[in-house]
This record gives structure tokens, sequence and C-alpha cells, in this order.
């Protein structure tokens, strides 16, 4: 790699993770690791809002991808602002939000919570709006033809429009978070760089770009910025050979 390597912290915080007396630091990574994951959840959000934006007035577009833009926005941004995550730590990151916006906010989570999430009886603003169905008969002279209809929106405009404010201040939040807990990280690995069980997890813990990304993906990877993102389109293994 030409002097170049990267150390894959996430390995050396599962390294650690024993040691009783490394907690801080272990803990340090951990929360850094939190406040990255959750600025990239809430950057997928804003993009699909953003998209949603952009289609709006094409007509296929919509009709095709809206509904799954719709569903990965509320999805993503309520996997990053709300508790109950066992993967990750919880970060507050609705603490900047004005009473109007949190208010929006609950609308939002009841939202993913009784249309997205789970099927329920919504009742809120947004979710009041966004589905209804009904078991009916036809009655069509002599005979009687059971049926089911259903009047589902793909994306509702208030909910684009709420989660498009509240996601630029939840991200304005997050990026603050995130650079006051790499500093601690910094801090943290700093004080603890000398102890031969931290300096042997560094050493086991190499970051291979290619072996992570998969090839073809991150010939650059060493010009990026602090967030680098892959994206791959995994072919199922019983597709592997198949004729087009």
């Amino acid at each position: 790699m030409d002097g170049k390597q990267a150390v894959d912290i996430t390995a050396v915080r599962h390294a650690l993770q024993g040691e009783r007396d490394l907690k801080r630091l272990v803990n340090s990574i951990w929360q850094y690791e939190a406040a990255q994951s959750i600025v990239a959840d809430l950057r997928d959000a804003k993009l699909s809002v953003e998209a949603l934006l952009q289609i709006e007035a094409d007509e296929e577009a919509r009709r095709k991808l809206s509904g799954a833009l719709m569903t990965h926005a509320v999805l993503s941004y309520c996997r990053a602002t709300l508790p109950g995550s066992e993967g990750r730590a919880h970060i507050e990151m609705t603490g900047n939000y004005s009473v109007d916006q949190k208010k929006k906010h609950k609308r939002i989570v009841h939202l993913r919570n009784n249309v997205f999430a789970h099927f329920g009886m919504p009742s809120k603003e947004h979710g009041s709006g966004w589905i209804e169905e009904r078991a009916i008969i036809k009655l069509v002279g002599d005979r009687e033809q059971p049926s089911f209809v259903r009047n589902r929106a793909n994306y509702l405009g208030d909910v684009v429009e709420d989660l498009h404010e509240l996601l630029q201040v939840a991200i304005d939040t997050g990026i603050t978070i995130r650079e006051k807990r790499v500093a601690f990280m910094t801090e943290e690995i700093g004080k603890h760089v000398d102890d031969p069980r931290v300096g042997r997890a560094i050493k086991s813990s190499p970051f291979n770009p290619l072996k992570f990304f998969g090839a073809g993906q991150m010939e650059d990877f060493w010009d990026y910025g602090q967030n680098v993102r892959g994206e791959a389109f995994r072919v199922r293994e019983r597709d592997k050979g198949r004729p087009e």
C-alpha cells in the first residue's frame, strides 16, 4: 500500500473488551462509533428525502419509487433518534429541537410505529392520512363478491417537509457530538499507547479496504476524508451464473 496503512479501531475495541482497567478507553471507542453510525443513518434519511423532492414532478418515478424512499427515510431517521438499540450506544439527537420540532418528531415516530414498523391504528396527523383498508362485499345483481380495498399514500408532503427540517438540526447536533467524541477517544488512546495490551491490539487489527469494500469499489479509499461509504449490489448465490 506504498506506506499507507489503517487500523481497525472497532477490532481494537473488541480485543480489549475484557480488560477492566481499560474500560474507559473501550467505551470511548464505542461512543465514537455510535456517533459516526448515527450521523450516517441521518444522512441516509436525508438522501431519501432529497430524492423525494427531486422526483415530485415525475409521475412515473413518483409512483414507482416514492413509497420505498419514504419508508427508508422514516425508518432511518427513527433508527438514529430513538433509544432501544442493543448494537450501538444511544445519543440524544433531539436535544436541540425547538418545542415545535419536538412535536414534529413525535408525529414521525408515531408514523413509524403505527404504519411502517408495525401494523397499528394510526391516529395522529401523519398516520391518520396514510392508510385506510376496508373489507367489503360487492352486490352485483344476484351475486355477492367479497373483496378488499386499500387506499394508501406513497408519501405525504407534510412528512417530507417535517423530515427535511428535523434532519438538518439532528445532523448538525450529531456532527458536534462526533467531534467531541473523537477528541475524547484520541485522548484515551494517547494515555494508553504504551500499554503492551493496547499495542498488541493495534498491531493485530489492520484495516484492509480491499477486503472490507470488495474489489472495484474503493481504489481511491486513501483520498477520502473521515467518512467513507461503499455501495454494493450483492447477487444471491443461486443467481450467479444464471444466463441473462
